[in-house]
């Protein structure tokens, strides 16, 4: 999956979990860079945004991700 999407709006506002990711997937861009709600919805069930940083005067910008659901739980070790 790969897609562009404004995840903080013009007010400022941080789009960086739960039904405000998965609706800032789903538009995007506002072009053809966006999640179907299948795909939004898969991403935030695993991701959460920690940081985002806009973009610089050469159009760089990042954005850091934490698993928000783990996909195999910790191993422990089993005492006899």
């Amino acid at each position: 999956m790969a897609a562009e999407a404004f995840i903080i709006d013009e007010n400022g506002l941080k789009k960086f979990g739960g039904d405000a990711l998965i609706d800032a997937l789903k538009v995007g861009n506002n072009h053809n860079s966006k999640f179907t709600k299948a795909q939004a919805t898969e991403f935030a069930k695993y991701w959460e945004v920690v940081a985002h940083k806009e973009n610089s005067k050469t159009g760089f910008q990042e954005l850091f991700l934490s698993a928000a659901l783990m996909i195999h739980p910790p191993v422990q070790k089993l005492m006899n």
